[in-house]
């Protein structure tokens, strides 16, 4: 008569371990409990990638034959096809949790999911009978990033800044269904600097609309290029790579992906750094969101700026209708302003002129000469800052025909909703300027470009007389303009 092994097994969960510095922390849980094979019970394994090197579970056998004894299992209880896991000559076996966790991926098992699975011993004589299981394994591969391709070249355009740059793709384990929490996130270094102080991005959870590719817009690619350290409108290399954090019930498991490097030009801004000033000024909307409100996100009217003369400056400058207080917003490394960020005011600690700034402890800055239109600058280097009211007026030949034009200013009108200074004149054909407060101290001319220019020894001017709209825009920092409309 043929003869049949019986089989038992004593199961690990290692769930359950907690580390130890000696050999006691390799105890199987519950080792007096012994089961006959095919007795209807199923054993669940949790297999703790924390410790892989631990037994995961210990098989053993009755009866009078020996060794050697061959581990095999299968995903189907026929054992069609079979995977062995080792071999003994002794009455016992025990698989480690590193071991069995490579097997059962082998064989179909999807990583963080409940797999089923079928064990027994094989020898000369014949075959025990099944044992049952039922394990949760992990992730033994690396996310795999593909996009972009490697020694592929990007040039950001700053008149595109929100469309797509680049779409980030990656490859991992199928996490629908998985009972982990997984965080993407994406690094970014300049090339050959082994990510030793990376710009990061989190790109993708699983846990909310989880997809294994997203876009990086112009505008971002640009920022995160400028941080790493490549120059406005240079050209260098960009080392991509993901970082997949799992958190499970046992522990954190964090894998990283291949490098993927990327030439990318940055483009010069269309504007310069910018510091956004809010305050009770800012009119229009619901007073909750357009008063003290930097983000222009979030349903604001308007947001008044002042710009700097050139990235990596701090001579922030511009024009502000101000009624009280204010103070000064910095930006984000994404470009968005927000509370939050890093803000300037007064540095009395309260509302006071004092023309110096600070960070830390600061007041809010106060209106030297009352309600008004003001030329606002502001150094976050020098922590200086200073607020000049000004009332525009048109002056030149052109305003009476005459040079006796030079000597008198006509009043602008400042309006609040279109943020400009106007007036209807007759005008003759000949040379103007705008200055401020009837005095040259503060006037524009013309520059280069076509915008206006303070101080500019470039006089404006009219080729045709008649009556005209003049209207002065300075409500966008350092792109001063203005239009004459021959009614």
């Amino acid at each position: 008569m043929k003869f049949i092994y019986k089989l038992s097994f004593l199961a690990a969960f290692f769930m359950l371990f907690t580390a130890c510095e000696d050999d006691e922390s390799l105890v199987v849980q519950d080792q007096e409990s012994v089961f006959t094979a095919n007795n209807g019970d199923v054993s669940n394994l949790s297999l703790n990638f924390s410790y892989p090197e631990n037994p995961a579970t210990t098989v053993t056998f009755t009866g009078d034959e020996e060794g050697p004894f061959t581990i095999v299992l299968s995903a189907d209880p026929e054992f069609t096809s079979t995977v062995t896991l080792g071999t003994t000559q002794t009455s016992s076996f025990t698989v480690s949790v590193a071991n069995l966790n490579t097997t059962l991926l082998e064989i179909g098992a999807e990583p963080f999911k409940e797999f089923t699975f079928y064990l027994r011993g094989e020898s000369a004589s014949g075959n025990t009978e099944a044992l049952i299981y039922t394990a949760t394994t992990y992730v033994e591969a690396d996310p795999e990033l593909n996009a972009p391709v490697e020694g592929s070249s990007i040039v950001l355009d700053n008149s595109t800044l929100e469309d797509t740059a680049a779409t980030i793709a990656f490859e991992d384990f199928d996490t629908e269904g998985a009972t982990v929490s997984v965080n993407y996130t994406l690094q970014a270094t300049v090339g050959g600097t082994e990510f030793t102080a990376p710009q990061e991005i989190t790109a993708n959870s699983n846990d909310d609309n989880f997809t294994t590719s997203f876009a990086l817009t112009h505008q971002s690619l640009n920022t995160i290029a400028n941080l790493s350290g490549i120059e406005v409108g240079e050209t260098g290399d960009l080392d991509f790579r993901l970082l997949a954090t799992i958190t499970t019930e046992t522990g954190v498991l964090e894998r990283t992906s291949n490098l993927q490097t990327v030439s990318v030009t940055t483009y010069v801004p269309l504007n310069g750094p910018r510091l956004a000033v809010p305050g009770p000024h800012q009119d229009g909307g619901d007073p909750s969101f357009g008063q003290w409100n930097p983000d222009e996100n979030e349903n604001v009217a308007f947001v008044p700026y002042l710009e700097a003369s050139a990235t990596g400056e701090t001579d922030y400058e511009g024009f502000v209708y101000l009624t009280t207080e204010y103070k000064f917003v910095t930006p984000d490394a994404d470009g968005n302003f927000a509370w939050g960020n890093v803000d300037y005011g007064d540095a009395s600690g309260s509302l006071a002129y004092t023309q110096q700034l600070t960070a830390d402890g600061e007041g809010n800055c106060a209106t030297p000469d009352g309600e008004g239109y003001y030329l606002v600058n502001a150094n976050t280097t020098d922590l200086t800052y200073s607020a000049q009211k000004t009332d525009w007026g048109i002056i030149g030949f052109a305003t009476t025909g005459d040079d006796s034009g030079w000597s008198q200013d006509m009043d602008l009108t400042f309006d609040r909703a279109s943020r400009t200074w106007s007036i209807t004149l007759d005008l003759s054909v000949g040379e103007f300027k705008f200055r401020a407060n009837d005095d040259w101290g503060t006037n524009f001319g013309l520059a280069s470009d076509g915008t206006l220019e303070f101080n500019s020894s470039t006089n404006m001017s009219v080729s045709e007389a008649g009556t005209y709209e003049v209207i002065l825009d300075l409500s966008n920092p350092r792109n001063y303009q203005f239009s004459l409309n021959l009614l």
